[in-house]
């Protein structure tokens, strides 16, 4: 009897670390720490517009501006997205999150990353000279939420996605370690002369079974046939649209008693993507993203020739971007023109150049230089760092 309890206990083991790694949980990688809308608010992102693109489960920006001859970065957000925070394992899979239907009889819902795809977050800066809209000696904290609100692909696109996941779970079979060792393990166990045989078989499954997961990680990281799928799997949409909400105080002399209202804005990015564009006969095949943008700002502006006293007024945003990734490195241009609605002379706007590296899947350099928006021509030079956390595996099922 406690023969069979002993085997009972072991393939119950043996059949949960299977389905696990069966189940064939994707990692997905084209996770990014975008550009916080606190950030963008107030003109000191490194873009104003951003490429909609998918959270990462948490995130931590650094900003150095260097216009005031300072390397020291002054400025900081923090980004959390609810899905990879609150998600269940259950309900949740990678079909899901990347809008692919589960079979051909099936209509992707192109509004279903508006939870999944969602981020919030807070920034805060400091300035210590005049700069663009941002006064000196003033220090400034703004909250944000971004969220994807369409995303479409084409046929073509989903159904290369889908045949990938399936043809993904077959390979993750295949290279799952020591499915040999354990089998044969299985074997002697159901054939062990004494308990105490049965124990040194269970130690030796035990110790194989706990070393599966890193092993799989490791054989998955280095097969060219699951690397292809990863490449299907990070195709962008044909078409994205995002929207944004973000809130900033400014608090000058870094006094909450002085703390006042300094501007919100709510705006749309929607991007146009063209995947594996090939220049010079393959020796560059990436991306290009065409982003157009539109943002409603209501800005608390200070009155001429005065040092306190503020007038709220409203104004439009309104520009675009290009953008080519080629693999890992990024450059784009973007231009948006600010316009008043009461004010003509406030009028200003925004040219800069950006470059962005992806050092791993959880670390991006960014630098850009170029004009910000300001009545002056305001030199705007920035580096910055975006870190990533948190695990973005995904169930690959059909639900």
């Amino acid at each position: 009897m406690k023969k069979i309890i002993r085997i009972i206990v072991i393939n119950m083991i043996i059949i949960s670390s299977v389905q696990a790694q069966e189940e064939s949980m994707v990692k997905l990688k084209d996770l990014k720490t975008p550009n916080s809308p606190g950030f963008q608010i107030l003109d000191v992102a490194p873009t104003s517009i951003e490429q909609p693109t998918n959270p990462k489960a948490f995130a931590a920006s650094l900003m150095s501006l260097t216009s005031n001859g300072t390397a020291i970065p002054k400025n900081f957000a923090m980004e959390f997205s609810p899905f990879w925070t609150f998600k269940s394992d259950s309900t949740s899979s990678v079909r899901k999150y990347l809008n692919i239907p589960k079979d051909k009889n099936s209509k992707p819902n192109i509004f279903s990353g508006i939870f999944r795809k969602m981020s919030v977050s807070i920034a805060s800066t400091s300035n210590d000279s005049t700069a663009g809209s941002l006064l000196k000696n003033t220090n400034y904290i703004a909250f944000g939420i971004r969220t994807n609100l369409i995303t479409i692909r084409t046929k073509t696109q989903s159904d290369n996605i889908s045949k990938s996941l399936s043809k993904y779970s077959d390979r993750v079979r295949e290279l799952r370690p020591y499915k040999e060792e354990i089998e044969e393990l299985e074997m002697q166990l159901a054939n062990a002369a004494d308990e105490d045989e049965e124990a040194k078989i269970i130690a030796k499954m035990t110790t194989l079974i706990a070393k599966q997961p890193n092993e799989l990680e490791k054989a998955l990281n280095d097969d060219k046939e699951i690397q292809s799928y990863y490449k299907i799997f990070e195709e962008l949409p044909i078409f994205q649209l995002d929207g944004a909400f973000a809130y900033s105080d400014a608090l000058p002399d870094n006094k909450s008693d002085n703390k006042r209202f300094n501007r919100s804005g709510f705006w749309l990015n929607g991007a146009y993507n063209i995947n594996n564009v090939t220049i010079d006969d393959n020796l560059l095949n990436g991306n290009f993203s065409i982003i157009g943008s539109v943002r409603f700002i209501s800005d608390n502006v200070l009155e001429a020739n005065t040092t306190d006293v503020f007038n709220r007024t409203n104004a439009f945003d309104y520009g675009g971007r290009i953008q080519y990734n080629i693999k890992d490195f990024s450059i784009s241009y973007e231009y948006l023109k600010r316009e008043y609605s009461k004010d003509n002379s406030l009028n200003s706007d925004r040219s800069v150049g950006l470059m962005e590296y992806k050092l791993n899947d959880n670390l991006y350099f960014t630098g850009t230089y170029g004009k910000n928006f300001g009545q002056e021509n305001t030199l705007f030079t920035l580096f910055g760092i975006n870190y990533g956390f948190g695990s973005s595996k995904l169930k690959n099922t059909n639900n």
